[in-house]
């Protein structure tokens, strides 16, 4: 799955963000590295919102809230 074509793909669909809303642009940034199977690259904050959040919905709060500094 780390080929040239899935790298392509992947900056592909990371450059088609929309940059303008960073909350939004983070959580689909981290949805698209998990969709080209990149999620070894996550930090331990947003793999731990990615399985709450997408994989199982148990949580619906903000990337922010796993991201930040207390």
């Amino acid at each position: 799955m780390d080929t040239i074509e899935n790298k392509a793909k992947c900056l592909d669909d990371l450059l088609d963000l929309d940059r303008y809303g960073w909350e939004n642009f983070h959580e689909d940034f981290v949805r698209i590295l998990v969709k080209y199977g990149y999620q070894k690259h996550l930090t331990e904050g947003e793999n731990e919102w990615y399985e709450n959040e997408v994989v199982t919905g148990r949580e619906l709060i903000s990337l922010t809230d796993y991201t930040e500094p207390d």
